[in-house]
């Protein structure tokens, strides 16, 4: 996976710290059109204390190809420490029905 802009993880980075994560292209396409997704913040579920913690978005990779050629790139989050892909559309408070991948408007 090609870093595009932003930063890999680093020792710094992890789930018992400032939630970061690196997004996919796909998903700046549909959360932040036109803007650049670093430094920006989004909702990633909510606790068991009702708070909605936010994800520091710190770099975009590139998309990866897991189906046909032909078939829409998923939105991913990547978080550290964690070792696969983040399903976006998990996340009910992004207004988006639950599956894989993350569909534009």
């Amino acid at each position: 996976m090609r870093l595009l802009s932003g930063r890999a993880f680093g020792s710094g980075d992890g789930l018992d710290r400032q939630p970061t994560g690196i997004i996919n292209e796909r998903a700046a396409q549909i959360l932040f059109p036109g803007a650049d997704p670093v430094g920006r913040k989004i909702p990633v579920g909510v606790t068991d204390e009702g708070k909605e913690p936010l994800v520091e978005i710190v770099g975009v990779v590139e998309n990866v190809m897991y189906d046909a050629p032909d078939r829409e790139q998923f939105a991913e989050l990547l978080l550290p420490g964690v070792s696969g892909p983040g399903d976006l559309d998990a996340d009910p408070h992004l207004g988006r029905p639950h599956g894989r991948g993350l569909h534009g408007p």
